[in-house]
């Protein structure tokens, strides 16, 4: 049996947005405030989950890894900062394509290391058409460890629809390796073409204009099916 429409999976930071002011200083902050702690460790952030950036966080700075769940409440308490102080930017041609896409009956659903609150706050901020969004297809890795649990999760709740991941970093690629599910490369973040070179990626597009097509041609629907 077929389940709906194709779904698209976004990643958002890097692939829909442009990261704001902050990165990891935001879980610094809600770190310090559970633990009073204020002299924490930076770590590399790209491609994680929530989730794993905090109890990382944790475990550098010598913390209870049970705080965890505490953090990650007052990461979403503190996640007004993105509709603030923290706005993300826009990528080019972000809504353009999600409309297009939506147009065609393809759902734009996200898979993203980001609870759903934060979520929601960047990419209201951003300026993402939020109503674009099929929120019951998206993912989200407030709890998860690892992003390949996602993926995962995405494919065992999915397994007879066509899906498609879109992101911008090679541990996007590695995750939807480890699900079977393609992975749309786009090179608006941090890495360019070349960290793509040994990854499974069906394709790798350098901005989301030429996304729309690209999609389509993966995802095998012919363009004005809908």
């Amino acid at each position: 049996m077929t389940d709906q429409a194709p779904i698209v999976l976004w990643d958002i930071d890097g692939t829909l947005l442009a990261a704001g002011d902050g990165g990891i200083s935001h879980f610094h902050r809600a770190v310090s405030n559970v633990s009073g702690k204020k002299q924490l460790p930076t770590l590399a952030a790209h491609g994680k989950t929530d989730w794993q950036i905090i109890r990382e966080i944790l475990q550098e700075a010598q913390l209870d890894l049970e705080l965890a769940p505490t953090v990650s409440e007052e990461l979403d308490r503190l996640s007004d900062i993105y509709l603030t102080t923290a706005r993300a930017t826009l990528l080019p041609s972000v809504n353009a394509v999600l409309g297009q896409l939506k147009a065609q009956g393809i759902r734009n659903g996200l898979l993203t290391g980001n609870s759903e609150l934060r979520s929601r706050r960047k990419l209201e901020g951003g300026g993402v058409d939020t109503n674009l969004i099929d929120w019951s297809a998206a993912f989200f890795g407030v709890r998860s460890p690892v992003r390949s649990a996602l993926t995962a999760s995405a494919r065992q709740i999915h397994p007879n629809t066509t899906l498609l991941i879109v992101g911008d970093t090679p541990f996007d690629g590695i995750a939807a390796k480890a699900a079977g599910i393609p992975f749309l490369a786009v090179c608006t973040g941090k890495y360019d073409r070349s960290a793509f070179q040994d990854s499974d990626a069906v394709a790798v597009i350098d901005t989301l204009a030429e996304g729309y097509e690209t999609i389509l041609a993966i995802m095998q629907v012919p363009i004005g099916s809908n």
